[in-house]
């Protein structure tokens, strides 16, 4: 006898309408359609292992799934969280300048703007 999921997957109508429609419509992320076909399985009663060995993945990222539902909800199990991490070096006008910078005449003596690099 099995033991019971710690997350199980139980979806909406309107939830298992979503998925399955991305799923058949076959646009989008990789990442983002195994997950939805994570969740349509799960909530079909499928198995962990059995899942993993229908998509080709691990059975790690088939239980990170049913967790992600189950204390998100759907957007949380399909989408990342936006990352933290270094600032932009250049904000929107520092890019702007070099663009106008670049779009410029050549300096004088040149035919055309070079981009020497000397560290």
């Amino acid at each position: 006898m099995s033991r019971p999921l710690r997350y199980p997957v139980t979806l909406s109508a309107e939830q298992e309408q979503t998925l399955h429609g991305m799923t058949m419509k076959g646009s989008g992320k990789a990442r983002v359609m195994t997950r939805a076909r994570i969740l349509l399985l799960a909530h079909r009663q499928v198995t962990d292992s059995a899942i993993k060995d229908a998509l080709g993945i691990s059975v790690q990222m088939v239980q990170a799934t049913r967790k992600r539902f189950a204390l998100g909800g759907l957007d949380a199990a399909l989408f990342d969280a936006p990352h933290t991490g270094r600032p932009a070096k250049f904000d929107g006008k520092d890019r702007a300048a070099i663009t106008a910078l670049a779009c410029s005449e050549a300096p004088e003596g040149h035919a055309q703007w070079s981009t020497p690099f000397r560290a």
